[in-house]
């Protein structure tokens, strides 16, 4: 099946000033802030990593050694947790 998702201006506007605001983010956490379902968070990530908006950010399974350690509310490892970041200024393509 292929979602087809309308994204206007202010959705793709609110989920870059959440990315901004809070550093990191997760597809669930950025659904969850956007009153969006997963799959028009999929679609809007895609959309945002294909346009050099954002990166994934590699998430470990020892929270010792991952970036989010300092505020990450999932306990004993994140296995299938993806986590988004803004891509810095100047580095997109």
């Amino acid at each position: 099946m292929v979602w087809v998702v309308e994204l206007d201006v202010g959705i793709i506007t609110r989920a870059i000033d959440l990315l901004r605001s809070r550093k990191y983010l997760s597809s669930e956490e950025l659904a969850r802030e956007l009153g969006l379902s997963s799959e028009e968070v999929s679609t809007l990530l895609g959309v945002l990593l294909a346009e050099g908006v954002i990166d994934e950010v590699r998430v470990t399974h020892q929270c010792s050694t991952c970036p989010l350690r300092g505020f990450c509310s999932v306990v004993g490892g994140c296995k299938d947790l993806r986590v988004f970041k803004l891509r810095i200024s100047g580095s997109s393509r």
